[in-house]
């Protein structure tokens, strides 16, 4: 629904809204992938810890909250780097071209490098979950939505264009 919004949003003539979503769907396509490695962790930890939590073992749900961390550390830090090393190679691969690969590379730099954030956001709000705090995740993830609207809007109306979206997003 946000890309949506994100593109509605956008003035531009009919061929530069085009070249904006191809670019927006390129990166995309990569955050999905660096996604689902980020959720396989997520899902894990939440697991193992509810786990422990639920047999009241506090230290070892503790263990295993802290391994996930750095895990999501590490593994988000690594797909940012790649990232950031090969982003030509990697947005040629997911179809950008020509002024696509133009419009997309600044949105990619902004999204993609940094998805470390995207990770620990992921992980962290699983193992409050899995630890039985539901409500500050749901009330986070609603305030970050909200936010990623207005700033949208603030950026677009400032002229940024797909940058102000990249900012927003992240």
């Amino acid at each position: 629904f946000l890309l949506y919004l994100k593109i509605a949003c956008i003035n531009k003539t009919m061929k530069q809204l085009l070249t904006f979503i191809a670019a927006i769907g390129a990166t995309t396509l990569v955050l999905n992938m660096f996604l689902a490695f980020y959720t396989a962790i997520s899902v894990g930890a939440s697991a193992v810890v509810a786990r422990y939590v639920g047999e009241k073992n506090m230290e070892k749900a503790n263990l295993a909250a802290g391994q996930a961390f750095l895990l999501a550390l590490f593994l988000g830090g690594f797909l940012g780097l790649i990232a950031l090393m090969f982003q030509k190679p990697i947005l040629a691969l997911s179809g950008a071209e020509g002024s696509v690969l133009a419009a997309a590379t600044p949105y990619y730099r902004l999204v993609a490098v940094p998805s470390v954030f995207a990770c620990l956001v992921l992980v962290l709000s699983a193992l409050l979950r899995a630890s039985k705090n539901t409500v500050v995740p749901m009330l986070v993830s609603g305030a970050a939505n909200i936010l990623n609207i207005l700033l949208d809007a603030l950026f677009l109306y400032l002229g940024f264009g797909i940058t102000g979206l990249a900012l927003a997003t992240t």
